[in-house]
């Protein structure tokens, strides 16, 4: 009893500092409680599921991928856990009612995380594209690619890009973690670290992709969420133009590479 009384303290104490305009320490609040109910074994699981896909919109707007990845891994975790318990229950002839409606509530949860992981990787492709370019810009005086809406100096990309910090996957605070589940390996597979070519940004738009078209089919479909589907499609559409800027520097690599050997060759 009192474990639980610690979970709705901090509960409280994230709409505290919410209110206090202390977001940190609010997502911090919010974890604690989320943590403390899975331990407990004290929720309700959709409603578990929305509020911790909820507070990787927190850390995803901060860029701390590692933490968001970990909260929407729970989430699904916990969804999934609860759409197998709900196939598996048996209800009577005068349950249809609450059988649809429970169904009707388990598919939007589902698109909402499917969703959130989708703007997980849509953040996470755009962020990286934009320290490439922010890092091409501070080294303007040094010969770079030119053509096309972006470049990108060749030596960063046969270098790995080694001059541009990228965050360790595996620096993560544990308070972080929810150490009570085993969440989907495939899931956190999924990097957390910004992408620097053209593979990498590959393997983040691919699942990135397949959420976003998920959430589409389960729930927000063109003719009952008009306005949820147009805003996915945008999403999709802004996916497609940040993977292009990656395909485009993987293509002028290739050409000046060819043009290096065919200048060999000629010697």
């Amino acid at each position: 009893a009192l474990d639980l009384l610690n979970a709705y303290t901090y509960y409280y104490l994230a709409q505290v500092y919410q209110k206090l305009e202390e977001p940190k320490k609010s997502a911090q609040c919010c974890h604690k409680s989320l943590s403390k109910q899975l331990e407990l074994k004290e929720y309700q699981a959709l409603e578990w599921a929305t509020n911790s896909a909820t507070l990787s919109h927190h850390y995803i707007a901060h860029e701390n991928f590692r933490a968001a990845k970990i909260h929407l891994a729970a989430a699904t975790y916990v969804m999934e856990r609860y759409k197998q318990d709900l196939e598996s229950r048996e209800f009577g002839e005068n349950e249809e009612g609450e059988k649809e409606e429970l169904l009707e509530t388990l598919k939007k949860c589902e698109a909402d995380i499917a969703r959130s992981w989708g703007k997980y990787t849509l953040v996470l492709l755009q962020a990286s594209l934009d320290e490439i370019l922010d890092q091409e810009s501070s080294n303007s005086g040094v010969s770079m690619l030119q053509g096309g809406t972006a470049s990108m100096r060749v030596e960063d990309i046969e270098q790995g890009e080694d001059t541009i910090t990228v965050p360790n996957e595996n620096e993560v605070a544990e308070s972080h973690d929810f150490p009570s589940i085993e969440m989907d390996s495939d899931l956190m597979a999924i990097s957390a670290n910004k992408c620097k070519n053209f593979e990498e940004s590959r393997s983040i738009f691919l699942p990135g992709k397949r959420f976003f078209n998920k959430a589409k089919t389960i729930y927000y479909t063109l003719h009952e969420h008009c306005t949820d589907y147009a805003e996915i499609q945008q999403d999709l559409s802004q996916m497609h133009k940040v993977l292009i800027h990656f395909e485009e520097f993987l293509f002028k690599l290739i050409l000046r590479r060819s043009r290096l050997s065919n200048e060999e060759y000629a010697e």
